[in-house]
């Protein structure tokens, strides 16, 4: 920032404090942080609070939920007459189970069976007129399961807040309407309008040392009533705030609200007010007159009750053992006021990430509801594939048992006549449950079946591949004889071979280490 910058924010700074103020405005600044105060505190009383369930992505929810629910569950809101509301309807049902409790979504479901029935109604609109998902369909569950995830949402933040049992926005209108308007001043019935119960009252009588701080509005007639008449504005009131002898003027409190700025319609309301409390509390005790003290405003003639002072005295609230700005009331009352407020604008900030979740479950239905074969596909599972059996033994005519497939035997002695040819038997098996050997033509040794004089042949080279013997370890039909592989006993053989060679291996090792061992120990001991 340049130099003169700096000298002109800083001129701007000194001009505007009690001693290089002008006739007029000398307790301006004062002034117009107490209309600040009013005019911030005075918006938020105004404030509603807004019904979460209004939300359109939350009905088009229900609406979607309705429109796949069981006919059974939708014909209970068909009846849109006053004969079907919770509580004509309440007994009949809690008859069949007492938990129910439905007093909160009754009228909610009812206005989604409408609208699912109204063809021209927003809803229909957004859905087309194209089938529905049937209620037991992969669909309609999931949006069932997203429905359940909304309505739990919508619990948590659809009631307003609560203060000593009273809605939250009813106490900190209330705080902030007993802070600006108290003691020698009251709210009109209407509760529009903040006048003085004594407007003609000595000044020495509404502004007391005792009546300092008890109102925001009270402390502004006692800051600029004075004789000069225009310590406040910037130019005099048009009738005089002070009668000439001490007392006050009909409307003078009136006339310093209408010179109040308005409220900034944009911006953050409780930040102003906040800000304008700082800045209230940093003028306590300013102004070249005041010494100090706990006063607020420069002009002092004796005391802030003299009809030619400028000045609110705070001195009883900050006496030793009292709580100084915590004690002046209406301060006091702004501040739990703003404490309330902060607690419902999080309560507010978690309304809107509740309608944002709105929103994306509305868009996740949406696409489940036009393209419900797409959550069909995702939730199917995987069907093994299986070959059908061609040739099944229960046929028992030629006609049954295809040529080209099957081999047909009528006087086959099993009875089983269609069998599947050698080449398709384990296909057969696996599509009938039968054991995939039957059919299956025998390998190695067992395809010399008793031939002892066919297994005495089968050699490679000088070397024996078959033995008629009994089975060994896991060999089928142990204590029969038959044709078998005398691989399995050469590697049977082998292995314990294989072992042996390996411990003969560790042996002789262990003897190498003992040897090297007694060496290094006797060249050691001679040392």
């Amino acid at each position: 920032m340049s130099k003169w910058r700096v000298f002109f924010s800083l001129f701007l700074v000194i001009n505007t404090r009690d001693g290089g103020a002008t006739d007029n405005g000398k307790s301006a600044r004062q002034y117009y942080t107490l209309c600040e105060i009013y005019s911030s505190a005075l918006k938020l009383t105004s404030q509603t609070y807004p019904a979460l369930g209004d939300s359109s992505d939350y009905n088009n929810i229900l609406d979607y939920n309705m429109s796949v629910a069981p006919q059974s569950w939708q014909l209970l809101f068909a009846d849109q007459t006053d004969s079907n509301t919770w509580e004509k309807k309440k007994s009949e049902l809690q008859a069949k189970d007492s938990k129910i409790n439905w007093e909160k979504d009754w009228e909610t479901w009812r206005k989604a069976k409408t609208a699912v029935d109204d063809k021209n109604s927003q809803w229909t609109k957004l859905t087309g007129n194209g089938p529905r998902p049937k209620p037991d369909s992969i669909a309609a569950k999931q949006i069932r399961a997203l429905s359940r995830q909304a309505r739990a949402i919508l619990r948590t933040v659809q009631e307003e807040p609560t203060q000593d049992s009273k809605p939250l926005t009813v106490e900190i209108k209330a705080q902030l309407m007993a802070a600006l308007c108290a003691s020698k001043a009251a709210w009109d019935d209407g509760k529009t309008k903040c006048t003085m119960t004594a407007p003609t009252a000595a000044k020495s009588s509404n502004c007391g040392d005792n009546e300092a701080g008890q109102s925001v509005l009270t402390d502004m007639v006692c800051l600029c009533q004075t004789r000069s008449n225009g310590e406040c504005m910037q130019t005099g009131a048009t009738q005089s705030l002070e009668n000439g002898s001490g007392s006050g003027q009909t409307g003078g409190l009136q006339e310093l609200i209408e010179n109040c700025p308005s409220a900034a319609d944009t911006g953050d309301t409780l930040e102003q007010l906040k800000t304008a409390v700082a800045a209230f509390m940093s003028m306590v005790g300013e102004g070249k007159e005041v010494d100090g003290a706990v006063i607020f405003g420069g002009t002092v003639t004796t005391n802030c009750a003299n009809a030619l002072s400028a000045c609110v005295d705070y001195k009883n609230h900050f006496k030793k053992n009292s709580k100084g700005f915590a004690a002046i009331p209406w301060l006091s009352k702004l501040r739990t006021a703003i404490s309330y407020q902060q607690r419902y604008e999080q309560h507010q900030a978690e309304q809107r990430s509740a309608k944002r979740r709105f929103q994306e479950i509305s868009d996740s239905i949406h696409s489940l509801y036009t393209e419900p074969e797409t959550a069909q596909i995702a939730e199917q599972p995987k069907q093994p594939l299986m070959t059908a059996p061609k040739c099944k033994p229960q046929n028992t005519t030629p006609s049954e048992c295809p040529e080209t497939e099957c081999d047909y035997d009528a006087n086959a002695a099993d009875g089983k006549k269609c069998k599947p040819k050698k080449a398709e038997g384990q296909t057969n098996a696996a599509g009938t449950g039968e054991t995939a050997k039957e059919g299956a033509a025998a390998t190695g040794c067992a395809k010399h079946g008793n031939d002892k004089t066919a297994f005495e042949n089968d050699k490679t080279g000088d070397k024996q591949n078959c033995a008629f013997r009994k089975g060994k370890d896991n060999e089928p039909d142990l204590e029969k004889e038959m044709c078998r592989n005398v691989s399995f006993l050469v590697n049977k053989k082998l292995a314990l071979i294989a072992a042996t060679f390996v411990v003969l291996v560790v042996f002789q090792v262990f003897l190498n280490y003992r040897c090297i061992w007694k060496t290094l120990s006797n060249f050691l001991f001679l040392r």
